[in-house]
């Protein structure tokens, strides 16, 4: 699950989901470290390349209210690319009316298969929260959803895949002649 920083540093994210949860471009945040309006962490890890982050403490403070104790946390787990915390940041997100920041948390996660990120995308394209309303992208998840085990999404799926047949039954071909 989620893994705490250690103590000894200040928690960090990277410029991309620092850029999301401002919903600012990763460029006007660049500009910021440039200028020295936000400091820049320069993590270098044991067999990883060295990699620019950005202070949390202060993309959390131009962010606002911490929504949720553990929001910290949660921020650094999504950053580190844990598919269950991008899901679960995006439904605080979207619980905070920052629909677009958490359809992109969304992604990042369904591109791990995880469906239950699927499945609120496919919430997300059918009401628009987000995204521009989809219905077809909003079937295109939910299909995704349940092929990979969400029950939900396969409980709806195939109610609305009944729903489809009985139409098409009940219009049926025309009567021969």
């Amino acid at each position: 699950m989620m893994n705490k920083p250690p103590t000894d540093q200040p928690s960090s994210c990277s410029i991309q989901t620092a850029s999301i949860l401002l919903g600012r471009s990763k460029r006007t945040l660049q500009r910021w470290c440039e200028d020295g309006t936000l400091h820049v962490v320069v993590q270098c890890g044991p067999g990883r390349a060295q990699r620019q982050l950005i202070d949390l403490t202060q993309i959390l403070e131009m962010f606002g209210p911490c929504p949720e104790p553990d929001f910290t946390e949660l921020v650094v787990a999504a950053d580190e690319g844990e598919a269950d915390a991008q899901n679960d940041l995006g439904m605080v997100l979207l619980q905070e009316g920052k629909a677009e920041s958490a359809v992109a948390f969304f992604q990042e996660s369904a591109r791990q298969e995880y469906p239950e990120a699927m499945h609120w995308l496919s919430q997300c394209y059918m009401k628009g929260l987000g995204v521009e309303r989809d219905e077809n992208l909003a079937m295109m998840w939910l299909n995704k959803a349940a092929a990979h085990g969400h029950v939900i999404a396969k409980a709806q799926a195939d109610a609305i895949r009944a729903m489809a047949l009985q139409q098409l039954q009940a219009s049926g071909p025309p009567a021969p002649q």
